[in-house]
């Protein structure tokens, strides 16, 4: 009785790991042969503010694509910050924003260090959602 039942079953899928079975470091499936290769622009872009228009210029590298999309959020945060840090009396208050702003540097800063495709907390999955247009070309 039990073979007529398992004929025409399939057989059971195993069940995906946690996390829908991606990596943690690289939820968006990038490539790893190109973190070595990007990795200098990657950690200029966060070291020296504007770099980040090499990497979205040049396309061509996965790693250092991934980091400039993340320093031009928190670019476009800095400025959004800044324009509204000169409202009186509010400017003083908002200005205390340029801290988180500057936290997830220094943690995108080491994230690039380490090789890691891993998008900034809170706020990295809106700079691939945001300018998912930008893609490599190779």
């Amino acid at each position: 009785m039990t073979e007529e039942n398992t004929q025409g079953t399939q057989p059971a899928q195993p069940d995906p790991p946690a996390g829908g079975g991606t990596d943690p470091n690289n939820p968006y499936g990038y490539p790893m042969e190109d973190v070595e290769e990007g990795k200098l622009f990657a950690i200029l872009s966060y070291l020296i503010p504007f770099v980040f228009i090499v990497p979205l210029i040049q396309k061509d590298n996965h790693f250092s694509l991934f980091h400039a999309k993340q320093v031009l959020l928190l670019g476009i945060a800095g400025l959004g910050v800044g324009i509204l840090s000169m409202i009186p009396f509010l400017g003083c208050i908002l200005f205390l924003l340029f801290l988180p702003v500057l936290a997830f540097a220094i943690i995108g800063l080491v994230f690039a260090i380490q090789g890691l495709y891993k998008p900034l907390p809170l706020v990295g999955d809106f700079a691939e959602d945001w300018f998912k247009g930008m893609k490599v070309e190779k």
